[in-house]
């Protein structure tokens, strides 16, 4: 996972929430995991999908 996913996960978040929808989910998919990336989009709200 690359810092300008995560960002454009969280940041679509974001955006998407000043419409005040029922529910926001924010998922990146991704083929190799980083422990600190994935801390910072678990602190965010940001789901994390591996895949092989």
């Amino acid at each position: 996972m690359r810092l300008y996913l995560l960002g454009q996960a969280y940041f679509s978040k974001f955006l998407v929430e000043k419409f005040e929808p029922k529910s926001v989910r924010s998922v990146v998919i991704c083929s190799k995991d980083d422990v600190v990336m994935n801390e910072l989009a678990k602190q965010h709200g940001v789901e994390v999908m591996i895949i092989n």
